[in-house]
């Protein structure tokens, strides 16, 4: 400060306590940096995609999923882009940006060469920025493994149910849960004439007094099986005859 003769009479000194600035600025940092940690570390795919669907950050799992690295990727590429057409139509109401909460769907992911890849997806909105987080876990192995057990399955089906033999299901009270062609034959029952009824249904009045039933009952109960052994029945037009049954 200066006096009236313009001299220098006082010195101020002023400081600027900085440290919650430099505190903020020091979380802020490590914030970022475990976000990215979180984000290249996730174990997943990750997308984050802005308001107009085009992805602004990708990790790697995306990229390895996708074929293109990063650098083709953001800023370039809708998310849109990497879902297989068939699905895109009934994937949008799912994927309204202004939803509020997390969703989860499954799609056909196309790669950079066109091949698909069946995945499952988290969408997570990021309410602040307006952005979603796209979680993409590559299920096409698992998919492939059911989609075969399932064809198994049915030429399984579909051999039981034409065989010539007589193949019938029943549950733990002896009720029968299925009937196939070959039966149909053998008993001259259709199917839904006889699923749900008792196989005891099927067998002579005198087969069901008899000590050989108990004794396979028994036989049945201690090993779990029974094979080859002469059971007497009656058809639907009341004709006896006498099977040879393994179960």
């Amino acid at each position: 400060m200066f006096d009236d003769g313009k001299r220098v009479s006082r010195v101020l000194e002023i400081q600027l306590d900085v440290t919650e600035k430099k505190q903020a600025e020091r979380a802020l940092k490590e914030s970022e940096t475990e976000y990215r940690g979180l984000f290249e570390n996730a174990g997943t795919a990750v997308a984050v995609v802005d308001d107009r669907g085009l992805i602004i950050h990708a990790n790697e799992q995306f990229e390895e999923l996708s074929g293109y690295t990063r650098k083709e990727i953001e800023n370039r590429f809708p998310y849109e882009q990497f879902v297989h057409p068939r699905d895109r139509e009934h994937l949008r109401p799912s994927d309204d940006p202004r939803a509020k909460t997390a969703r989860t769907y499954e799609f056909a992911f196309l790669n950079r060469w066109g091949m698909e890849r069946y995945v499952h997806a988290t969408v997570s909105p990021l309410p602040q920025s307006g952005h979603r987080v796209y979680s993409l876990i590559d299920l096409t192995d698992q998919h492939k493994l059911e989609q075969e057990i399932q064809s198994k399955d049915q030429f399984m089906a579909n051999i039981l149910r034409h065989s010539m033999d007589a193949i019938m299901a029943l549950d733990a009270d002896g009720y029968i849960r299925s009937w196939n062609r070959g039966a149909e034959l053998m008993f001259g029952y259709k199917a839904k004439e006889i699923v749900g009824k008792s196989f005891h249904g099927l067998l002579s009045r005198d087969f069901l007094r008899s000590k050989e039933l108990d004794r396979i009952t028994r036989q049945y109960e201690k090993d779990g099986f029974v094979r080859n052994v002469l059971l007497h029945a009656v058809t639907n037009s009341g004709r006896p005859i006498t099977i040879n049954m393994t179960s």
